[in-house]
């Protein structure tokens, strides 16, 4: 669970996704079907990843960490 300014940073970023949820990096691979959204806190690199439901106008944030194997872990949750 996220504490604080991860939080925060976290939150600040769904507001902007809120405006242009194609804002991330599109993935490839086995997680084509998903967005890399990217921020730092406290010079710490996170990533969280997210998918679009356009139908039903919604960001869903599916996952989020710290930088260092994110995509490992990442691909740990989809497989």
């Amino acid at each position: 669970m996220f504490h604080g300014d991860i939080k925060e940073a976290l939150f600040k970023g769904t507001e902007l996704l809120e405006k242009n949820p194609y804002a991330g990096e599109k993935l490839s691979g086995p997680l084509h079907f998903l967005y890399s959204f990217h921020f730092k806190v406290n010079n710490t690199a996170y990533r969280a990843a997210y998918s679009i439901d356009d139908e039903k106008k919604l960001i869903i944030i599916h996952f989020a960490h710290t930088r260092e194997n994110f995509y490992e872990k990442l691909r740990r949750i989809f497989h």
